[in-house]
């Protein structure tokens, strides 16, 4: 009997299960597929005559049967808890009839049955909806993923019909992946070189470089993360143990009340125990670097790491964790850092980023002043230099903006000649 009993509920409940996901694939989930249909036929026009951007913002309203099949579920919900106070109901009034002759004996029986009936049917609705609900939910999620791939291949092809398919797929594929693709841009890049502490015996100088910008998530929906790394490299071989970060700031424009990120000259001199990491690279393979965190004494948790090659001419300072930024909102980033330089030599900036507002900035100390600054970009157009020629201040600004991979470039040379004490042997 036990096993029989067994048998009709799981009976009852698969039964119901079933009636109820082919009521919901048949008049709620045909209204989703419509709605695709509709979609990708609005999709395709918009790719061709170029508007991507009409496109995306068409599939990101909500959609349309997600009413229909919340209410589908409510009412199996409802109808489930109503069927169950009915059976209780009735097996209280079965509990309260006197089996005193047999007509009383057989309505008891068969309103036990009807109960007993009821609460099984009752039961299966109430799975039914948790099964209906379960389908739905990772249902919705595929098709969320399926439906952002869709829109991210509307834009591409977009872009393409935009620029016309004589340009090579590669050049528009890198395009579209470092612009188009990217919701993060940078504004107000001001780059500020120090000359300092001139050694004029081995015509070498201290230089401090301190960048300064805002990174803007421009996307009108999403939040983004972003990853903030930067490095730079020794140029001066016999100064790689003295070249070194020095500060970092990180500041949430976008809520006041966040504490800021701060990595001090402190904090940084604390991360002295690196331990070797393969991490991954962009072409797939995998490359060493070793990685530092803060002391013990730098106090509250490791937000920032300082990595470096294993030769150590690689330097590099990055944030623990991804920052998330809010649509629309932006971070303020600056952080400097330290590296000996000779009295001929160079660096550059190189922007990872779609950048604008991009200027340079150079301070010579007046021993110094003997260097010619020779500015130079990795970019089509020149810089505007916008600083009176001559003297101990310089600046630049390229007047566009950047792609992902363009940059600046200062040389410079000294005009003083070698004292004949110096050396004349170049550097190992």
């Amino acid at each position: 009997m036990l096993g029989l009993s067994v048998l009709r509920r799981v009976g009852g409940a698969v039964v119901i299960v079933l009636v109820a996901f082919l009521v919901w694939y048949a008049f709620v989930r045909s209204e989703p597929s419509r709605s695709r249909a509709s979609r990708n036929a609005q999709g395709a026009a918009h790719a061709e005559i170029g508007s991507s951007a009409s496109a995306a913002a068409e599939s990101s309203e909500a959609t349309p049967w997600m009413k229909p099949a919340l209410m589908f579920i409510l009412v199996f919900l409802l109808v489930g808890i109503i069927v169950l106070v009915i059976a209780d109901s009735i097996k209280t009034e079965a509990a309260r009839i006197d089996e005193a002759d047999d007509a009383q004996r057989r309505k008891k029986k068969w309103l036990e049955l009807g109960s007993h009936l009821l609460h099984e049917l009752g039961m299966a609705f109430l799975v039914g909806a948790m099964v209906v609900f379960t389908f739905e939910l990772s249902l919705r999620s595929y098709e969320h993923e399926e439906d952002r791939k869709r829109h991210a291949d509307i834009e591409r092809d977009a872009f393409r019909s935009l620029l016309g398919y004589g340009i090579d797929r590669g050049v528009m594929d890198e395009v579209h992946a470092g612009v188009f693709a990217s919701k993060l841009v940078r504004d107000d890049v001001a780059v500020n070189y120090q000359f300092r502490r001139a050694d004029d015996k081995n015509r070498q100088f201290l230089l401090r470089t301190e960048v300064n910008y805002k990174i803007t998530n421009m996307s009108n929906h999403d939040d983004q993360e972003y990853r903030l790394s930067h490095n730079f490299h020794t140029s001066c071989p016999l100064a790689v143990k003295d070249d070194h970060f020095t500060s970092l700031v990180v500041r949430y424009a976008f809520d006041p009340s966040m504490e800021p990120l701060r990595a001090d000259q402190a904090a940084i001199d604390s991360c002295t125990e690196f331990t070797k990491r393969q991490e991954p690279m962009a072409n797939g393979e995998a490359r060493t670097v070793l990685v530092a965190k803060p002391g013990a004494g730098a106090g509250g948790p490791a937000l920032f790491e300082i990595t470096k090659d294993e030769l150590g001419f690689r330097h590099g300072i990055r944030a623990a964790r991804p920052i998330v930024i809010p649509a629309g909102k932006y971070v303020e980033i600056t952080y400097a850092y330290e590296q000996t330089k000779r009295f001929e030599d160079g660096a550059s900036y190189i922007t990872l980023h779609p950048s604008k507002n991009f200027s340079v900035h150079a301070y010579l100390d007046e021993r110094l002043s003997h260097l010619r600054l020779v500015p130079d970009t990795a970019h089509r157009l020149d810089p505007d230099m916008v600083s009176t020629p001559g003297g101990q201040y310089y600046a630049w600004r390229i007047p566009t903006a950047l792609l992902p991979g363009q940059g600046f470039a200062l040389a410079w040379f000294s005009t003083q000649a070698p004292s004949s004490t110096e050396s004349r042997k170049p550097l190992d």
